[in-house]
């Protein structure tokens, strides 16, 4: 979605081909060198706060969380959604993500939000990266991708 919203066309079986590992799924590191490799401006930050979110949308930047979804059926995993929006009055955050079960976009009170806001770096379960966010400055798009 964040590729297509700045008409990239990418299909989901490229662009897994690129970052997505069977036994595991997608790290942070894949996603960022991928995207890389069509804007200048990737970064990231780890134990971020609901301000840095709104920090950034303001920019205009495009967000990604990394956030333990145990919202649908199943064993709970790390998911990776687009930060469409935070009201720090209302303190909800809106995601942009659809699902089986959600809407494409849909709100979650950042009370609900903060606790799953992690995800594991090992198969163990034992390490965990709190509040892991992405940014992509779109108006960095590079011409041609490397």
């Amino acid at each position: 979605m964040l590729l297509a919203s700045q008409d990239i066309k990418k299909t989901q079986k490229e662009i897994a081909r690129a970052v997505y590992k069977e036994w595991w799924g997608t790290d942070q590191q894949l996603m960022m060198g991928y995207l890389s490799r069509f804007f200048k401006i990737v970064n990231f930050k780890t134990d971020a706060i609901f301000a840095d979110i709104d920090y950034h949308l303001q920019k205009g930047n495009i967000v990604v969380v990394d956030w333990m979804d145990d919202l649908d059926e199943g064993e709970p995993a790390g998911h990776y959604s687009i930060a469409g929006d935070y009201d720090s009055k209302a303190k909800m955050l809106s995601l942009i993500d659809p699902s089986n079960t959600r809407p494409g976009i849909w709100n979650i009170s950042s009370k609900d939000f903060n606790p799953r806001w992690y995800d594991t770096l090992d198969v163990h379960d034992r390490t965990w990266v709190n509040g892991w966010m992405l940014w992509v400055d779109p108006k960095s798009k590079l011409e041609e991708p490397r």
